[in-house]
């Protein structure tokens, strides 16, 4: 399992909840890893697909990824997994109507979980609402409570029915998010190492000396040539 956590914008560090509401000594053959997620970055950590893939290569036959709590712009997980199950709980309210609305269209199966407590009927009847509102196909909506165990077993019912999404072609908004992904990693390692044409232009982009187009170019074309420059040394 792949938990991420919210991490904090001042330290960089996460107070990794989950672990706590887990039990001491989980089964046999689990295991968990928790993830600080950056706000902004769709309720995910960074990496989290060579991750997915690192769990596989040994042998996971199934891999848990649970977000950091997302609203209705943070679609981007439904890119990484092979079946999206979207957690709602009672007491949500009226904010169901704005604050979810986006990933009730991406989720392959809904969830009502805490189920047992009071309200769930009306979060579920809430739900079906909104989806009846869609013109395309409705995904199933399913009452959970962990605390009686009920609605477990139809749950996994549930995602084994589901067409694995992984499995299909790679598609144009992939290759963005791998090119946006070494992107970061190269601006990383120009930042940590305190590249001096980085620093000139990060000044000129203070002062405003750069409109916000050209900066941006300038930034590609300087971490596009540190990388050539690299593979040169390596190559020659």
């Amino acid at each position: 399992m792949l938990a991420c956590d919210p991490q904090s914008p001042l330290s960089g560090g996460a107070l990794l909840g989950d672990r706590f509401r887990m039990p001491a000594r989980p089964d046999d053959g689990v295991f968990i890893r928790s993830l600080a997620a950056a706000g902004g970055h769709g309720a995910l950590a960074e990496h989290l697909e060579p991750l997915i893939r690192l769990l596989e290569a040994f042998g996971f036959g199934v891999v848990l990824l649970e977000t950091v709590g997302a609203g209705q712009g943070d679609t981007a997980v439904r890119d990484l997994v092979d079946v999206l199950v979207l957690l709602l709980q009672p007491e949500t309210g009226d904010d169901l109507q704005w604050e979810k609305a986006g990933l009730l269209e991406v989720a392959d199966v809904i969830v009502i979980h805490k189920a047992d407590l009071p309200g769930a009927e009306r979060v579920e009847a809430q739900v079906l609402a909104m989806l009846a509102l869609s013109a395309g196909t409705a995904p199933p909506v399913l009452r959970v409570s962990a605390r009686t165990g009920s609605g477990l077993a139809e749950l996994w019912d549930a995602i084994a029915a589901r067409p694995l999404r992984r499995g299909r072609p790679g598609t144009a908004r992939d290759l963005l998010r791998l090119a946006q992904e070494e992107l970061a990693a190269r601006f990383a390692a120009a930042e940590a190492g305190r590249h001096p044409e980085l620093q000139e232009l990060l000044g000129h982009w203070q002062r405003g000396e750069l409109p916000p187009a050209r900066a941006g170019a300038e930034l590609l074309h300087i971490l596009q040539h540190d990388q050539t420059k690299l593979r040169n040394r390596v190559e020659g």
